[in-house]
């Protein structure tokens, strides 16, 4: 009967037609009358849901291009996305854009964005909108996704079922931050101090930047110490480790009470450099940061070396004894030279007779 007579438009198809309608009465079987007639068929349009999915992938602390692929389902022309929405983005983070095209980018608060405008204009925005995470944030972000296609320009202008005319498809956007150490910061400063004795090394210090508890500092050195040199503690223990390429490798709370121990002799400049590293547990990503520091030490003289021994002389007779009184230097890297001899302690009356050679000054 006509009463389950349906009608279903063509696929996407929202253009009006007329069907012919024929209607035959038949009398006793005998005669009959037909009567024909056209009835419009207004079809109206309803949106389809647009397809869409995406991702984003980067490392920590940097902008992350987010990559959204959509398309309109209704192919017919009469369709386009007309807005998108983002939303999900954490707090500290940021979406970054840039609209040249003419779209609206609205912050909807709570971590959500709208662009709205032409489907031209909007994929313009999407083509240059990134996440930035939040500082030292990693592992994946999911942010909710959600594209709205209307029917903009239907085949009858303004035939648009009520509360029809615009679907939404929503998606999550996984966004993968890679683990990236932070360079850690280390504090130097320039010391000075004297010759054969330990220096204290008050101020140097490394620490991790990125405090999370995602890094570590699997390494703290100094670097550039000179053969023979060695690092103590205030008490004169050893301190640290000696690599035995004149670096010295520490823990924070070894650094903290360092002193340095110059080989025997040394005076001078001596130019070291402070390097910590940090490492991210998850992948074993490194940073370094490395700087410079200085130590003078100041020359300080040895007391040279004077043999004990005994010289004879006799009596009422003048003896050489200069040729039996030896001394040495006791440093010997070339830095000092005897400067004065001192010879006390003879009798009253004892004749001394000395000869002032090779510009030397004798004084009685």
């Amino acid at each position: 009967t006509l009463d389950s007579f349906a009608v279903q438009a063509a696929a996407n198809a929202d253009g009006n037609f007329a069907i012919d309608v024929a209607v035959t009465s038949t009398d006793s079987g005998v005669s009959s009358a037909t009567t024909s007639g056209t009835i419009p068929i207004l079809v109206r349009a309803v949106a389809d849901a647009p397809t869409a999915s995406g991702s984003g992938t980067g490392a920590e602390d940097t902008a992350i291009p987010l990559i959204i692929a959509m398309a309109d389902t209704d192919t017919d022309g009469s369709q386009s996305i007309t807005a998108v929405t983002i939303n999900g983005v954490p707090s500290g983070g940021s979406l970054n854009w840039t609209n040249a095209s003419g779209a609206t980018v609205t912050n909807l608060g709570g971590g959500a964005y709208t662009i709205a405008g032409s489907e031209t204009a909007i994929r313009a925005v999407l083509g240059t909108v990134s996440l930035t995470p939040p500082l030292n944030l990693h592992g994946t972000v999911n942010l909710g996704i959600t594209v709205t296609s209307s029917e903009t320009a239907p085949s009858e202008a303004g035939e648009v079922a009520a509360g029809l005319g615009s679907a939404s498809t929503t998606f999550t956007l996984p966004v993968t931050l890679a683990a990236v150490a932070d360079a850690p910061s280390v504090t130097v400063a320039n010391f000075s101090g004297e010759e054969d004795t330990r220096i204290a090394l008050p101020g140097l210090s490394a620490a991790l930047v990125d405090s999370d508890g995602s890094e570590t500092l699997t390494s703290i050195r100094i670097i550039g110490a000179p053969t023979g040199s060695s690092f103590t503690d205030a008490a004169g223990a050893t301190l640290g480790t000696d690599n035995g390429d004149g670096s010295w490798s520490f823990t924070a709370a070894q650094l903290a009470n360092a002193h340095f121990l110059p080989v025997s002799n040394l005076h001078g400049l001596v130019n070291l450099q402070l390097e910590a590293t940090a490492t991210e547990g998850s992948n074993g990503n490194t940073a370094m940061t490395t700087r410079p520091f200085t130590i003078i030490v100041d020359a300080q003289a040895d007391a040279p070396i004077v043999p004990s021994g005994a010289t004879t002389i006799d009596e009422d007779v003048q003896t050489v004894i200069g040729t039996g009184i030896a001394y040495a230097l006791a440093d010997m890297d070339g830095s000092e030279a005897v400067s004065r001899v001192d010879v006390t302690g003879f009798p009253t009356g004892t004749t001394i007779t000395l000869a002032a050679i090779g510009g030397a000054t004798v004084t009685t």
